[in-house]
């Protein structure tokens, strides 16, 4: 890990001022003239420069041990003494060195003691400086890799519980289209031929499109063309569908897999569908959702288990905010599935 180029010239910049100060001191106290004191500064800095090229790496393997034998939490005091031992003896020891390199190479009056007490002070200023940047910068990247971290488990979690709506989706269909064909068995047994044949065809499309996250608003109205020739196999003409949607121009809007035919499969489940009460169904956009709209003839041998109704809100909760609505009225049934972008993942 590396510092960032704003803390490097930050830490450049406080160094210049600190460098400064110290030799303007001696500057107004007479002990070194200007020639004196740049080039002091330009020492004290070169000093820096050598820092960030030979001490940033051992801080930062000293911080990457500290992290596995002495986390923060929990051992706060004892890693703040050893990281605080470790700047001190580094500017003791650089110290002596550098401080006596500019005594006797920078002209002033000051004695060779004071010279390292200062070079000493100096480091140590810088020292801790360039510490506390790696712990931060430790500390952020940390941040960074656990936020990325939930992010993950956010997106596998919603990915799990998502798949397993698709899941319900399946064992649903199929324990409605084979009710279905119980009742066919029964007193037709030419329609319960043909509805197996439609069946399996229509049961091997619904796996293919169920692996899908969002399907094309043609592909579910497609689909709704094929899961209806199986109703009518039960039901006869006693369904009509009047549907103001151009197929050919709405390519570019998004439906959760099945939306349609959890929908169709409510209407049908809970009314009356017979050649006194034919079901009409309407299709139509209001803005950015397609509305359905039936004719409310309530069954009242039909006990709701809310399945398919929950599954498809719940879809649409993990996919965006807005959910479908479903409202009631005197004598219909409104359900209005907002349509999606296919940027959603």
């Amino acid at each position: 890990m590396k510092l960032t180029r704003n803390s490097i010239i930050s830490t450049v910049l406080f160094a210049l001022l600190v460098a400064t100060l110290m030799t303007l001191e001696e500057f107004y106290e007479g002990d070194m003239n200007t020639t004196t004191v740049i080039e002091e500064i330009i020492a004290y800095l070169s000093i820096l420069g050598l820092l960030f090229i030979f001490i940033v790496a051992p801080f930062q393997k000293l911080i990457d041990l500290l992290d596995k034998k002495l986390p923060w939490k929990g051992h706060f005091f004892k890693r703040m003494g050893i990281e605080s031992l470790a700047v001190i003896g580094l500017s003791i020891s650089l110290g002596f060195i550098f401080g006596e390199f500019i005594h006797l190479y920078i002209d002033h009056v000051l004695e060779a003691a004071a010279v390292v007490l200062r070079t000493m002070l100096f480091l140590l200023i810088c020292s801790s400086i360039i510490m506390a940047l790696l712990e931060l910068r430790q500390l952020h990247d940390e941040k960074d890799k656990l936020l990325q971290l939930s992010q993950q488990l956010e997106k596998e979690k919603i990915e799990t519980l998502y798949n397993s709506l698709k899941q319900q989706v399946n064992p649903h269909f199929l324990f409605n289209s084979l009710s279905v064909l119980s009742s066919l068995i029964h007193y037709d047994v030419k329609k319960a031929d043909d509805f197996i044949q439609h069946f399996s065809d229509i049961y091997r499309y619904v796996l293919d499109i169920n692996k899908q996250r969002l399907v094309t608003l043609n592909e579910e109205l497609q689909f709704l063309e094929s899961y209806l020739f199986l109703q009518q196999i039960r039901f006869g003409e006693n369904i009509h569908i009047d549907s103001k949607i151009d197929q050919n121009n709405e390519g570019n809007k998004y439906l959760p897999p099945l939306s349609l035919q959890l929908v169709f499969e409510n209407i049908l489940k809970h009314n009356i569908v017979s050649k006194e009460y034919p079901m009409k169904v309407t299709m139509s956009f209001d803005k950015e959702n397609l509305l359905i709209q039936n004719a409310m003839k309530p069954r009242q041998d039909v006990v709701s288990s809310g399945i398919g109704i929950k599954n498809l809100t719940d879809k649409y909760q993990i996919l965006q905010k807005q959910l479908p609505s479903f409202q009631k009225g005197k004598d219909t049934y409104t359900v209005s599935l907002p349509l999606l972008k296919s940027s959603i993942s």
